[in-house]
């Protein structure tokens, strides 16, 4: 059984302030990443010199290291993945607020003035 669809209740202002709260998760995300790199860095070689302890660090691009290193990789990418998100609702605000003021227009016209011809519509453009 089908169900009607719901109407959307977005405005095009509430999305271009999500826009900007994104903006500053992704900041704040960059903050906190920062901070965590730089406290793994404070340990310094914890490992230790000895062979157990280079293989642990190194391990033939397995080891801890390496991991670290995808470990901030794929973090940035999600600190990127805010921005992004931020900005395209605010593309999508953007587009739904230009969406209404097409539509408004298009019913007023339809409403009040159908009688409207292209010169004169032209001209109001």
């Amino acid at each position: 059984m089908s169900h009607p669809a719901e109407p959307m209740d977005i405005s095009p202002a509430d999305l271009k302030r999500r826009k900007e709260d994104f903006h500053v998760e992704n900041n704040e995300l960059g903050r906190a990443i920062t901070q965590a790199m730089s406290a793994l860095d404070g340990l310094g070689a914890f490992w230790g010199d000895d062979e157990a302890g280079q293989k642990f660090a190194g391990g033939g691009g397995k080891g801890y290291l390496a991991a670290r290193d995808e470990a901030m990789k794929h973090a940035g990418q999600l600190r990127d993945a805010y921005f992004t998100i931020g900005d395209n609702l605010g593309l999508v605000g953007d587009n739904v607020g230009g969406a209404n003021w097409a539509t408004v227009e298009a019913m007023v016209t339809a409403i009040v003035c159908p009688q409207i011809d292209a010169r004169s519509k032209a001209e109001l453009d």
